[in-house]
């Protein structure tokens, strides 16, 4: 799924290297994909909050962050290290260069998901202590 301001001269990447593979989809923005995320098989994202999201939905991710965005290649970096997400360096974006990553996401099972998302309800006791 492409991002609401995604340009479409970018677009044409990750579609081109959906259309090389059997039972692949590339969609448009949809304002709620959750449901989208989770008919996935396989989401190719790019670094951001997203990426995070999709993790925390045991799903098997492939990261391709764009070359002037430090954060998502940090995020990047991170995530495939601890083994949530297949990486992509941004100088290798390109259809060729997504399609295998795609591939052996296609053929393995995501990383077993240990990270907590329950920093509301963390924080909240922390923050009001912290209060006078």
């Amino acid at each position: 799924m492409t991002g609401p301001m995604m340009q479409s001269e970018t677009r044409r990447t990750p579609s081109a290297a959906g259309a090389e593979l059997n039972d692949v989809y590339f969609v448009e923005f949809a304002g709620e994909p959750l449901s989208l995320y989770n008919a996935a098989d396989v989401l190719v994202m790019m670094g951001g909050f997203t990426m995070v999201e999709a993790v925390g939905l045991d799903k098997q991710v492939v990261s391709a962050p764009l070359k002037d965005k430090n954060d998502q290649l940090e995020r990047t970096i991170r995530f495939g290290r601890l083994g949530y997400v297949i990486p992509v360096p941004p100088d290798e974006f390109s259809a060729d260069r997504l399609a295998r990553p795609v591939q052996i996401g296609l053929l393995s099972s995501p990383a077993p998901n240990d990270l907590s998302f329950d920093g509301l309800e963390i924080a909240g006791p922390v923050l009001a202590a912290a209060l006078p």
